[in-house]
């Protein structure tokens, strides 16, 4: 799999890399993350160019300086050998290690994977609301197997939602709804909207728990190359959104290999902001549908697909799965252009209605 590499990519939350080494690897390239002695965020490939050892299993000395755990070289946060304890002490010129552009906004960790002379801190999107104190979020990083190409389609078609978490997120009345596709340079969104319809057992908890009919949105955008916004709630029908109320989700998906994922997640809200009952009923929904219900599907649709591309298995398409083509087609064209080639993408047009 190619992965688009001129992008950043959320590789850790702000508060996973202390103290010590961190390491995640990160479109499959194994990166050892640190803080600086003014607590900015260094990145470097995981491995000591002298015999390739995981500079992870060194040690972080005062300075910001990582020794390697086998020979004892010390780089930089730049990626220079900076101490050679042997022979002559001579550093040599190849004693280098790739740096990657890092920069800590919005809580979280991004890393720029492509030309460090390419690197756009403006290209990182407002998430500014996930790390306000204005809103009440609840976050997590889940591990799970299965491509980021996979999770893109799960999320950017809710239309599974009544079928795989009928339990949780969705019941068997949140079907069809009114969809509405929109595209940008930047961004594919797809909004869909429930009208009167009985509320899923999550938003029914926070709506009255009556059961009473309500107007349900799920109004999610994707950015490059696997940032989702979700904006999802309930009011009663045909009453504004502004009377109901409404969750920000980030559903952000890191390829770590072409066939594992990490999945940062995060779940804002400005209403019950210190009701922690609700706090632990976000994080039991993520444990179910998330863990328990998305995550081991798209392993077994990764599994299925006997190694297979998506183009090649000629996928049937349905009306849901409009977004989810506009965006592969969006990446296709993105990757393409990184490498200078022409890529061939399936038009959207080939969606059933």
């Amino acid at each position: 799999m190619q992965f688009l590499k001129s992008a950043w990519y959320v590789a850790a939350f702000g508060d996973e890399v202390g103290k010590g080494l961190f390491e995640r690897r990160i479109c499959d390239e194994s990166i050892v993350m640190f803080r600086r002695e003014d607590g900015s965020v260094a990145a470097l490939t995981n491995r000591c160019p002298h015999r390739f050892a995981p500079l992870s299993r060194g040690k972080l000395l005062p300075g910001g300086v990582i020794k390697c755990g086998y020979h004892g070289l010390e780089f930089d946060g730049a990626g220079a050998c900076v101490h050679n304890p042997h022979g002559t002490g001579a550093i040599p010129a190849a004693a280098r290690i790739r740096s990657w552009p890092a920069i800590e906004r919005h809580g979280m960790i991004w890393l720029w994977m492509g030309l460090a002379e390419d690197a756009d801190p403006d290209a990182i999107p407002d998430f500014s609301f996930a790390a306000s104190a204005e809103y009440n979020t609840q976050r997590g990083v889940l591990s799970n197997r299965g491509s980021h190409e996979l999770y893109i389609d799960n999320l950017m078609d809710l239309s599974h939602v009544p079928h795989l978490h009928p339990g949780t997120l969705g019941n068997d009345e949140m079907e069809g709804g009114k969809r509405q596709f929109l595209q940008d340079e930047t961004t594919v969104a797809s909004n869909t909207l429930y009208e009167n319809v009985r509320p899923s057992p999550f938003w029914d908890m926070q709506f009255g728990g009556a059961g009473e009919p309500v107007d349900h949105w799920q109004d999610i955008s994707w950015r490059a190359p696997a940032h989702m916004l979700l904006d999802v709630g309930v009011t009663k029908p045909g009453r504004a959104r502004s009377e109901g109320v409404a969750i920000l989700t980030l559903h952000i998906i890191t390829p770590e290999t072409a066939t594992s994922t990490h999945y940062f997640w995060s779940a804002s809200r400005r209403y019950a902001m210190d009701n922690t009952g609700l706090d632990k009923a976000i994080h039991e929904v993520v444990a179910s549908a998330f863990t328990g219900e998305d995550e081991p599907m798209i392993a077994a649709v990764q599994e299925s697909m006997g190694g297979k591309t998506f183009d090649e298995l000629r996928p049937v398409l349905l009306a849901p799965d409009a977004a989810a083509m506009r965006v592969r087609r969006a990446l296709k064209k993105l990757i393409a252009a990184e490498s200078g080639q022409h890529a061939p993408v399936a038009e959207v047009a080939d969606v059933a209605g």
